[in-house]
């Protein structure tokens, strides 16, 4: 394999957005548009400093139709990756990965699909409600399936899932009750737990406040002790919405252990060693407190201006259940025949 990194080990940030959104004004609120430098190229780089050779471009929305600017890295891969300066190339391991190499020193990132896909399932009230669920491989996993069935689609198609931001349930995470349940019942189809995520980084000494609560150190710091208990393979990351964000917070794996022949090969290596505990944790990085309230700002003010559709909960209609219980039954007719 050719090399993705300078010390024979490799780091992964599982997940990461990239910037708010690929929206023109957006890219210009934060900075990126009309700029000198390719988004996609000060993205490598931003890695290369780090050390990063793979990095999970993760996806969220509604429908996130192929090529579209809710598909992050198929959008960034043809938006930008025709554009990328002569310093770098880029090649296509399969749908899901493509790689773009530094021609000065040869470092190598492995972009990879991912999703934040959106469960909907039933709350300890009973009633329904949005939670978040970690993908790494693919930005086309079903929403509004309940946890167990998209549990099972994500072992179905081998693609590593984690139980995302668990303790922050006032930003969909699934509560550590929850978890316990779902561990308890699905063992090792779900991948890990999502650890320390550096998003989560208000001070402890104000998470009285309930509006904040929920990104809280405190929440962050919980997950990991949860997972660490139980024995449960957890995964630090940046769940970074700007470009300088990428691999702020990663895991680290001995280099032979990723394998790079195809995309199918590269994902199912990285399940390989999170499954095993064949990595160790990066340090637990956080983004920058006036970093983090530039980048709130900006996607609290996209959303109120309507520059990009935010799905949230409420926006649930009975035809996206419709819909979503369609794909379903048409998905265990196939799984049980």
């Amino acid at each position: 394999m050719e090399s993705v990194s300078t010390h024979g080990r490799v780091r992964m940030d599982l997940h990461y957005h990239g910037p708010i959104s690929f929206n023109p004004k957006m890219l210009k609120w934060q900075g990126y548009a009309n700029i000198d430098r390719n988004p996609l190229a000060l993205m490598a780089d931003t890695a290369f400093e780090r050390d990063i050779g793979v990095l999970a471009i993760v996806s969220e929305g509604k429908k996130i139709p192929i090529g579209s600017l809710d598909d992050r890295l198929g959008y960034m891969n043809s938006e930008f990756g025709r554009t990328l300066p002569r310093e770098y190339s880029r090649d296509k391991l399969g749908n899901n990965v493509f790689v773009v190499e530094r021609r000065a020193d040869g470092k190598k990132l492995y972009l990879v699909n991912g999703q934040t896909v959106l469960v909907y399932d039933k709350d300890s009230d009973g009633k329904s409600k949005r939670f978040d669920h970690l993908v790494f491989g693919s930005n086309q996993v079903p929403n509004l399936w309940s946890f167990g069935d998209t549990i099972n689609y994500c072992h179905d198609h081998g693609l590593p899932n984690f139980l995302e931001h668990p303790g922050a349930t006032g930003h969909f995470g699934l509560g550590f009750e929850r978890a316990e349940k779902l561990l308890e019942k699905h063992g090792k189809k779900i991948t890990g737990v999502e650890g320390h995520n550096a998003q989560l980084r208000v001070p402890e000494l104000l998470a009285f406040i309930p509006q904040i609560r929920a990104y809280s150190k405190a929440v962050t710091a919980a997950a990991e002790t949860f997972a660490a208990q139980r024995g449960v393979p957890y995964i630090r990351t940046s769940d970074g919405h700007r470009i300088e964000s990428a691999g702020l917070s990663y895991v680290e794996a001995p280099e032979p252990e990723l394998r790079t022949g195809s995309d199918e090969e590269l994902i199912g290596s990285v399940r390989h060693i999170i499954e095993s505990q064949k990595y160790s944790i990066g340090p637990p990085r956080f983004e920058p407190i006036l970093s983090w309230i530039n980048w709130v700002a900006k996607f609290k003010l996209g959303e109120m201006m309507g520059v990009y559709d935010k799905w949230y909960q409420q926006d649930v209609t009975p035809e996206n259940m419709v819909e979503a219980q369609k794909k379903l039954k048409e998905y265990k007719k196939i799984r049980n025949k």
